[in-house]
Formats: structure tokens, sequence, C-alpha cells
């Protein structure tokens, strides 16, 4: 019966011992800059999606635009996510406008990225998850114009903001990585990792 005991403590003092983690985890805060930026690695899924506000036939190829906004992420290595992705990244081309006057038009162009991500809670193993939508970059302006030439001008123009969003992408990402450097919080074990991490 003693010897029924001891293995009796013995089993319930493995089950009570901590697991050891394989791997140290370390958590550094950063303020200025969206961590959200670290997730776009090469390869990293978008949609695109077009909101069209215009009227008078002043936008009429948005598709077409979406079209090449596409082509300029594939591209540069980014692939695009179908309707049916949850959390991804996503670029929303919008427009609002209309004849102003005669044969001309006044059309807004506004150029939006977005992190579409997931914001958990957990509760005596019930767990909530509510998707997220976290801005991350926007330029916006207006054109004026010939109706004939607006078309033409939109697509060039959504284009150029297309492609000075994935210029930026590495800046970004390295000024992410030079705030990580001078927190506060972080760890000799952070300043390992994160001194010798790669941007691809």
């Amino acid at each position: 019966m003693r010897n029924y005991w001891r293995l009796l403590a013995l089993v319930v003092t493995i089950s009570l011992a901590p697991a050891t983690k394989a791997e140290e985890i370390t958590n550094t805060i950063i303020w200025e800059n969206s961590s959200s930026w670290m997730n776009l690695n090469k390869g990293v899924e978008f949609q695109v999606k077009t909101l069209d506000s215009v009227k008078d036939g002043c936008w009429t190829n948005a598709n077409t635009v979406k079209t090449a906004v596409q082509t300029v992420l594939e591209r540069s290595g980014y692939k695009i996510a179908g309707e049916a992705v949850t959390v991804t990244f996503q670029i929303f081309l919008s427009s609002i406008g209309g004849e102003a006057g005669g044969k001309l038009c006044a059309v807004t162009y506004d150029l939006e990225v977005r992190w579409r991500g997931s914001d958990e809670f957990s509760s005596s193993g019930h767990k909530i998850t509510a998707i997220t939508n976290t801005p991350l970059w926007e330029f916006n302006g207006i054109l004026t114009g010939s109706k004939n030439e607006m078309n033409e001008r939109l697509k060039e123009k959504y284009v150029d903001l297309a492609q000075n969003f994935i210029n930026e992408i590495d800046e970004k990402r390295r000024a992410v990585l030079k705030e990580i450097s001078e927190s506060a919080t972080l760890s000799p074990e952070a300043k390992a990792y994160w001194s010798n991490y790669k941007i691809d």
C-alpha cells in the first residue's frame, strides 16, 4: 500500500509540473509603427475592391482599373486572394464624382490599404473571434478634366498609387525594426532575434 501511495504522488507531481516550452517567446511593445507591416512578406495575398460612386459616365472602367492594380501586385511577388478569404490585406479603390459642366468631370480618387485580421477573447474554453479592419496606408486627391480622358487618368493614378505603396513596404518594415531596437521592453532574447531578422 505504501508503494501505491508513493506511485500516486509521483503521478500527481508529474501531472502538475509546468510544461517546458521548446522555444522562448518574447513580446516587444512598439507605439509609433504598426506591426501589420511585418506581415507583408512576398507571397502575401491581397483583395482588391472598387467602390464606384461616380456618375454621368465619368468613370466606366472600374473593373479594368482593378485588374491593372492586381497586375501590379502580382508583378511585385504578391498574390490575389479570393473573395471568400477572411484574413488578408485589402486594397480599396474609391472614387466619387460626376460632370462639372459640359464634358468636364471632377472625380476623387482614394487608395486605402487595410489589414483585415482578427481579435480574440477566450473565457473558460469559450473563444470569441472578431474580424477587424486596421488602416495601414492611404492616399487621395481629385482629378478634373475631359470626360473622354478620365478613365485613362484614373487608371494611371491608381496604378501609380499601388506602386507607391509597394515601394514603401520595405521602408515601413525597417521603421518597425528600428523602433523595436529602441523599445524599452526589448529583452535580450528579442534583441538577438530581431537584430538578425531579414526582410525578404
